[in-house]
Formats: structure tokens, C-alpha cells, sequence
């Protein structure tokens, strides 16, 4: 794919975006954005249930599934009471589309994701600085340090603060 191809599929990706937002508010005026502060909420709360279904069992688990089940349920029933399930099937649409030219613009061939690259020489003065406050086994590091004929350097541990 040519880079003047990708120029126009990002274009088309905004123009597809942008005629999303007129519809919206051509449609539906200003009460769509009551809506779409709703359906970022009921996109919210899908995350969150999806997560909790995850992280969690038994009972919490199960009401986590509902919850991610009925959210979009919720969003469509309140777009569909405004009379503007239309326009959402719409809206959606376009998003979907757009999201699909956007990663058809980034979409690499394979060939150009590969950067050149060249021998580099081995390090001439090797040099290993040792944090002790970062916690792990501080005494293995500089002796395998020197036993590589590296130059090793252990900063000074801090005093313990009480707050």
C-alpha cells in the first residue's frame, strides 16, 4: 500500500468520524448529549462488569455478567424511547467504519515494520551501577559484575525515613 493510500484512508477515517458527530447532533439536537453521556456510562459499567466477571467468583461473578449483559440492553432501550435508534444504528456504523479505515492506514506490509539494523561493537568499558534500595539479592550483582571484567558501582543505601 502506497503512503498516498494511507493518506487518504486516515482522511477518510476523520471524515467518517466527523459525519458521525454531525448526524448525532443534526438528528438529535442537544438531548443527544444526555444520551451519549449515558452510553459512555453503560460502556463504563461493561468494562467494569467484564473485569469483575474475571477477577471475581461465585455470586459477584454472576451479577457482573449480568450487569454486562443488560447495560447495552439499558443504552438501546433509552435511545429507542428517545425515537433515536436510528440514528445510534447509524452513528455506530460510522464509527465502525472509520475504526476500520484507520486500521487499514496503519496496517504495515511486513517489509517496512522491520528497521535496518547493524553489528554493534562489543562495550569497551563496561560499567554496572547497582541500586541497593531496589530490593533483590545485592550481593550477587557486583561480584558477577567484576567476574566480567566490569567495572561495578553500588549507590550509597539512603537511611530509612519514618513519615
Amino acid at each position: 500500500m502506497t503512503v498516498k493510500t494511507r493518506r487518504w484512508l486516515a482522511r477518510a477515517t476523520f471524515v467518517l468520524m466527523a459525519a458521525a458527530v454531525a448526524i448525532l447532533l443534526g438528528f438529535a439536537g442537544w438531548h443527544s448529549l444526555t444520551l451519549i453521556a449515558f452510553a459512555a456510562a453503560g460502556a463504563c459499567a461493561v468494562v467494569a462488569g467484564g473485569y469483575w466477571f474475571l477477577a471475581h467468583r461465585g455470586v459477584v461473578r454472576w451479577l457482573a455478567l449480568i450487569v454486562v449483559i443488560a447495560a447495552p440492553v439499558v443504552i438501546l432501550v433509552a435511545f429507542a424511547r428517545a425515537g433515536l435508534l436510528w440514528v445510534a444504528v447509524v452513528v455506530v456504523a460510522l464509527m465502525l467504519a472509520s475504526a476500520g479505515t484507520a486500521k487499514t492506514a496503519l496496517r504495515t506490509d511486513g517489509h517496512e515494520a522491520v528497521p535496518a539494523t547493524r553489528p554493534a561493537a562489543p562495550p569497551r568499558h563496561p560499567f554496572l551501577i547497582m541500586n541497593p534500595g531496589s530490593g533483590g539479592v545485592t550481593y550477587v550483582v557486583p561480584i558477577r559484575g567484576r567476574s566480567c571484567s566490569c567495572r561495578t558501582f553500588s549507590l550509597p543505601a539512603l537511611p530509612a525515613m519514618s513519615l
